[in-house]
């Protein structure tokens, strides 16, 4: 019995595979000028992938008429002075000039992160280009500011940095994620601790009298709402006695005080207005009948000399180190830091 089952499983796996034989047919199976079809679709970047598949498709991969189509696609045109050179290394000394975001040639390279960038890409993505010096990442609302001093003067020397017109440059984001990383797992074992300490508070609480605390609070809640309701009422009482007793001749002086102040502060804000429009070159003079806008003894705005205030003066005796770089650095690069770049010729 053994032997016949023997055969029939043999029988069966045989006719099986004759069966998926007739069925399917292999990718390598196909003629050549059919792959070389099918490989002209597939990305430049993607061939190398279909290299490791196997030795047939590496082959083909590496086709000399496979290369001239994606050159030519790439608008690459054979030069006389490399007129033996193949098409796939011409289009792989075109590929590494490439931008890495928008796949233009660009003869600029990033720095601090060795890749293919333009000018326009760089400006397009401050987000991920955007250079700080220490200084600014110390004063800039971020991950970098939540460390401790001790661990922003370790981190900065782990950090990329190129030096430009004497300031060393770090990149932004990159600091911003390692100071993330270092004030998550700092923050980690500090709020264990917090949790487990509220634990044992709130356990102690509970100890003494449960639920005490919350009528504590509701109580003075509800004495504080209606201490404000009796001041209200009160101060309604007080303004409605003093309208009773305003005689109609001290309404009507309280009505001619209120109009000239209004009238005070209206052409006040005029003569600001006509002087300010004066200063910028822009404005007329003040027709006969208007108040001249001079601050005193008939000296016009446009030619008196502006004292600083005593707040600029505290601004300026109280300016920062950051404040101080700022200005160094917009005299080098102009308004914003718009001269400011982290490329270099490749």
């Amino acid at each position: 019995m053994r032997p016949t089952n023997r055969a029939e499983s043999a029988l069966s796996r045989k006719r099986s595979e004759r069966m998926a034989s007739a069925t399917t047919t292999a990718l390598v199976d196909l003629p050549d000028a059919a792959l070389l079809l099918i490989l002209e679709s597939v990305a430049p970047k993607q061939l190398a992938r279909v290299c490791l598949v196997c030795h047939d498709l590496a082959r083909l991969a590496r086709e000399e008429a496979l290369w001239a189509a994606h050159c030519q696609a790439a608008g690459l045109s054979r030069s006389c002075s490399v007129a033996e050179e193949r098409a796939k290394a011409r289009y792989a000394r075109h590929a590494v000039q490439l931008c890495c975001e928008c796949s233009r040639p660009t003869p600029y390279e990033f720095k601090l992160q060795s890749r293919r960038l333009c000018e326009a890409c760089e400006m397009r993505h401050p987000q991920k280009y955007l250079l700080a010096t220490a200084r600014q990442l110390m004063n800039t609302r971020s991950a970098f500011q939540q460390l401790s001093s001790g661990q922003q003067k370790a981190l900065l020397p782990q950090l990329q940095s190129m030096e430009i017109k004497g300031y060393r440059w770090y990149l932004r984001a990159n600091a911003i994620e390692r100071a993330a990383e270092i004030a998550g797992a700092r923050g980690a074992p500090e709020a264990r601790t917090a949790a487990g300490d509220a634990g044992e508070r709130a356990d102690a609480g509970t100890e003494g009298s449960e639920g005490s605390d919350a009528e504590d609070a509701e109580a003075d809640a509800a004495l504080a709402a209606e201490a404000g309701e009796d001041v209200a009422q009160e101060w309604e009482q007080a303004a409605a006695e003093h309208s009773r007793q305003q005689t109609p001749k001290a309404a009507a002086k309280a009505a001619a005080k209120a109009a000239a102040r209004a009238a005070a502060k209206e052409n006040k804000k005029r003569s600001k207005l006509q002087a300010r429009e004066r200063r910028q070159g822009r404005g007329a003079a003040p027709q006969p009948g208007e108040p001249s806008p001079s601050r005193g003894r008939g000296v016009p705005m446009a030619h008196a000399r502006k004292r600083a205030s005593a707040s600029d003066h505290r601004a300026s005796a109280q300016r920062t180190e950051w404040e101080e770089e700022f200005d160094k650095l917009v005299a080098l690069f102009g308004d914003g830091l718009a001269g400011l770049s982290g490329l270099e010729l490749a």
